[in-house]
This record gives C-alpha cells, sequence and structure tokens, in this order.
C-alpha cells in the first residue's frame, strides 16, 4: 500500500472555500468509489493556518498514478482556491506504508 499526501495553502485563509470544493465535487468519494483509492481524508489545522492536508491510502502505485492521469488538467478550479507561489499545484509526496496497524 501507499499513502499521497498533498499540502494545500488556501487563498486568505479561507478553509471553509476548500472544504466547501472537496464536498461539492465529491473528489474523495469519487476517487474510492471508482475503487482506486481505499479511503482518503482532507484535513484541516485546528488553528486555521498553514496548509490543509490530503491524504489517501492506495492499495497500490500504479492506482494512484491512474488517479493522477485520469485527475490531469482537471484541477484547475482547484488552483483558483490555493496560495501558489508558482502557479501550479504542488506536487503530492508518496509513501509506503510500511507497518499498518
Amino acid at each position: 500500500m501507499i499513502r499521497s499526501i498533498l499540502r494545500l495553502t488556501p487563498k486568505q485563509g479561507d478553509y471553509e472555500r476548500l472544504i466547501a470544493y472537496y464536498r461539492e465535487k465529491q473528489i474523495l468519494e469519487t476517487v474510492v468509489q471508482r475503487g482506486l483509492c481505499i479511503s482518503g481524508e482532507l484535513q484541516v489545522p485546528v488553528t486555521r493556518s498553514g496548509p490543509a492536508l490530503v491524504s489517501c491510502l492506495w492499495a497500490s502505485a500504479e492506482a494512484y498514478n491512474a488517479w493522477v492521469r485520469e485527475r490531469g488538467g482537471g484541477a484547475a478550479d482547484l488552483i483558483e482556491l490555493l496560495e501558489l507561489p508558482d502557479g501550479s499545484v504542488p506536487p503530492g509526496e508518496v509513501l509506503e506504508v510500511a507497518i499498518s496497524v
């Protein structure tokens, strides 16, 4: 299994808008329903400062890469919600799950 972690900093600290976007688009629900992802979470800091995290558990790197290819350029509307110094969504981290309980 692998876990992907994406750090997203909302423009002007508008976490509620980011949460609403993920709810309206049903991004996490879609990837789970398609059988690509085992589970996914959008996590926001309690302090409402710093990046939010999107964390997903995948059966394999192939499943994650399939989603990345499918999502492709579909993140243009997400870009409008984020603080992006270079104008693009930062790449996510992909970690191998070595131990899971």
